[in-house]
């Protein structure tokens, strides 16, 4: 879904790229060359030409006759608004919800650490009694060869 939802809000936002090309065009072509300047300016700085190649549109749709071409930009760009914003909520899930698998990983692998190292303490411990037993055991037998003698 993930994956849907971005390829969907590539497209809507290459034809949001194509729609604000064509209405810069059209505000040179209709003489408002510092507004197209702008447009271009603030689209590539800020990504906010469109907005304003959007709103300049419908003012102007009447007189530049752009009414046919203005509906399907703004449909466009609101489903491009739509699909980025549930693109980025839901990778934001995603992203959380990986962060809590790796914590639980991470958790899952000290515990193991923790019991492997408690197993390798319990085994030192346990040849330590063992040859302390030894030890033990071979101090009787010296005392028992002595105590014969």
């Amino acid at each position: 879904m993930l994956i849907l939802l971005g390829a969907l809000s590539g497209l809507l936002g290459i034809a949001v790229l194509v729609f604000t090309i064509i209405l810069i065009v059209k505000m040179f072509q209709h003489g408002q060359t510092g507004l197209g300047v702008v447009t271009i300016v603030l689209t590539l700085c800020t990504g906010i030409g469109p907005i304003i190649a959007l709103v300049v549109g419908w003012q102007n749709a009447a007189s530049w006759k752009i009414k046919n071409l203005m509906m399907p930009f703004t449909l466009c760009f609101a489903g491009w608004v739509v699909a980025t914003g549930a693109f980025y909520a839901m990778f934001g899930f995603a992203f959380l919800e990986m962060g809590q698998d790796l914590q639980e990983f991470q958790d899952l692998q000290n515990q193991q650490f923790q019991n492997q190292l408690q197993d390798m303490q319990d085994f030192q411990n346990q040849q330590i009694q063992d040859m302390q037993d030894l030890q033990n055991k071979q101090f009787q037998d010296i005392q028992n060869l002595q105590g014969g003698f």
